[in-house]
Order: C-alpha cells, then sequence, then structure tokens
C-alpha cells in the first residue's frame, strides 16, 4: 500500500496539461469579459441615441411652421411642443447663430 501511494503522489503527468487548460481558460476568460464589456458600452450608446430620437420627434399632426399650423407666419409664435421659438435663419438647435462651429 506505502508502495502505490509513493507512486501517485510522484506521478507529475497530468500536471502539464492541468497547467495548459488554467492559462487558456484565464485568457479566455480576460477576453471573453473585456468584449463583453464593449458590446455593453456599444449597446447603450446605440440605445441612448433611439431614445434621443424618440425624444426629439414630436408628432402632432403637423410640422410646426407648415401652412396647417395655426401660428403659420406668426414670427413672434412659441412652439408649443418645446416652450421657445423656432430657430431662424442659420440657427441650429444647441449651437450659436453666429458661429455654428461651437455648441453652445
Amino acid at each position: 500500500m506505502p508502495r502505490i501511494l509513493q507512486r501517485f503522489l510522484n506521478d507529475d503527468g497530468g500536471l502539464v496539461v492541468s497547467a495548459e487548460i488554467v492559462l487558456i481558460t484565464t485568457v479566455l476568460v480576460i477576453g471573453a469579459i473585456s468584449g463583453l464589456s464593449a458590446l455593453s458600452n456599444a449597446i447603450n450608446s446605440e440605445l441612448n441615441s433611439v431614445a434621443a430620437a424618440c425624444y426629439n420627434s414630436y408628432q402632432n399632426g403637423s410640422t410646426y411652421g407648415s401652412a396647417n399650423d395655426p401660428n403659420y407666419g406668426d414670427p413672434n409664435a412659441v412652439d408649443p411642443a418645446y416652450g421657445n421659438a423656432p430657430y431662424r435663419d442659420n440657427q441650429l438647435a444647441g449651437y450659436d447663430s453666429m458661429n455654428t462651429d461651437e455648441q453652445l
């Protein structure tokens, strides 16, 4: 019996295979974590874009400033959806009217 126990303790044939499996598994887990993190960030960014598009698509059957708008032609009219005057000339949402390269 002691001889079988001694042979079992001296046997290290499976040690190399186990070390390789641990190393490969570690690399795969690190790669999976970084890949899933990048995927999560991409999905979050895309969902934010979709949410912004939904938020900005106010649809009440008419376009503000169109001919079927009750305030059509009134230069001081206030957009009922947003509570502000419409953009005029070269003004863009969130941009200065004088310099469109810099955001407010």
